[in-house]
């Protein structure tokens, strides 16, 4: 049976009342929801093996394929493919493709002690490599040549992540100039400069955020490296917090934070791995999550299955 063939039917009215469509009654669910909140003691917690899928465990535990419909709405799971745990196999693809092309970690075009304040680049803008050799032109923007091109997918200015696709040329590497270029809402055509300080062949592997393993705190990229006792950051342009001249942990950051003292800095100039999680550590962290399900017991599925029909109206 369908998901959604135990939902009531509601029509809408379009066009000034023209048209009209049936469509699910999707408000339905919420009301069982908030069912659910009230009969906690009805459920159990299972752990979802790889391949496991909502019918797969509804025949697993209920000896019925079709009551997968029953553990969908409990785990509020619309989608069975992105809001249930995937399979190894599947999350190595679904990774992938949400994480494509290459992704630079960009400094300033002057100097790899400071961040580009004045990339900004959209979605589509044209990447291409700086004419001449050494350190190239000594004003931003560079001028650009033809040789190296690419395609803005997105850009993050917190963590100075620059991610490509379609790269022709020679590509890019590390060390490498760019100019973007892309046109204003007025017509005019913009471009600004950076340089590559670092590259990640493949996205999936690039930084995605910094974690503190001790606790899970997510850090700040602009941040020192947490202080021992305390955890705590001396974010850019700022100093640390002190605990008191009579802590045993007395190591606060004394000194003004500086970008060459964050941990993004470490990331991109000094190849430094610590507190990094990538994008594919993410992705399987989230997966993880969705390992553990709420299961009715079989005990209660029948009183369960009653009371969501006269929910449903049926």
């Amino acid at each position: 049976m369908s998901y959604f063939s135990k939902f009531p039917k509601v029509n809408y009215s379009f066009d000034n009342g023209d048209t009209t469509k049936s469509a699910v009654d999707i408000v339905k669910r919420v009301k069982f929801r908030e069912y659910i909140k009230e009969n906690g003691e009805m459920f159990v917690e299972y752990q979802l093996r790889d391949g496991d899928t909502p019918d797969i465990v509804a025949e697993k535990i209920y000896g019925d394929s079709e009551l997968h419909w029953m553990i969908m709405l409990f785990n509020d799971v619309t989608n069975p493919y992105y809001d249930w745990a995937l399979s190894q196999r599947n999350l190595e693809s679904y990774a992938f493709n949400k994480y494509r092309g290459e992704t630079y970690f960009l400094t300033d075009w002057s100097t790899e002690d400071a961040l580009p304040e004045e990339f900004n680049p959209v979605r589509n803008d044209t990447i291409m490599g700086v004419s001449g050799s050494g350190i190239g032109p000594t004003t931003n923007p560079f001028p650009y040549n033809a040789g190296s091109a690419a395609l803005v997918r997105k850009w993050d200015k917190t963590y100075s992540r620059l991610e490509v696709t379609h790269v022709t040329g020679d590509g890019f590497s590390s060390g490498d100039y760019i100019v973007a270029i892309g046109t204003s809402a007025d017509g005019s055509t913009y471009n600004m400069s950076a340089r590559i300080s670092r590259k990640v062949s493949q996205s999936i592997s690039a930084l995605n955020k910094f974690q503190n393993p001790v606790d899970g705190t997510i850090l700040n990229p602009l941040g020192s490296a947490p202080q021992g006792s305390t955890g705590q950051q001396a974010i850019i342009g700022n100093t640390g917090g002190i605990s008191g001249p009579d802590s045993p942990a007395f190591d606060f950051y004394e000194a003004v934070c500086g970008f060459t003292a964050t941990l993004l800095y470490g990331y991109i100039v000094n190849d430094s791995s610590t507190y990094v999680k990538t994008n594919f550590d993410h992705e399987d962290l989230e997966n993880e999550t969705n390992r553990t399900i709420k299961l009715v017991r079989p005990e209660y599925v029948q009183k369960v299955i009653q009371d969501f029909e006269k929910l449903m109206g049926r």
